[in-house]
């Protein structure tokens, strides 16, 4: 099996194991979480306050933020699709792959029971 195989096979597994730990409700973090973003971990070295506010009072909207979806999703319109499979195939080729959106999971500190 080509590693590029081996890997998506682990990542696959993960996402499975968070879909059944949310329908479960075996929330295991705070404010409910099975898991974390990576730009949550990042945030926090921002400033923490503003983290635990987010979860506790949810998303604050404004016209920047409205602006700026907005746009990002015009610039997606235009993109081409790939399955999942097929992109990590290619990130493990020897060209450059640009992505504009992707789903990264890692394990930290122990597995997901």
């Amino acid at each position: 099996m080509a590693s590029w195989e081996r890997q998506f096979k682990e990542f696959y597994s993960m996402t499975r194991q968070l879909a059944e730990q949310r329908e479960k409700r075996d929330n295991k973090l705070r404010f409910n979480r099975v898991f974390i973003r990576a730009s949550d971990a990042a945030d926090q070295y921002f400033c923490e306050k503003k983290v635990e506010m987010r979860y506790i009072h949810g998303k604050i909207e404004t016209k920047e933020k409205t602006t700026g979806c907005e746009a990002h999703e015009k610039l997606l319109e235009d993109m081409p699709k790939i399955e999942l499979k097929d992109l990590w195939k290619k990130i493990y080729e020897k060209k450059p792959i640009y992505a504009s959106e992707m789903l990264l999971l890692a394990r930290y500190a122990r597995a997901i029971a």
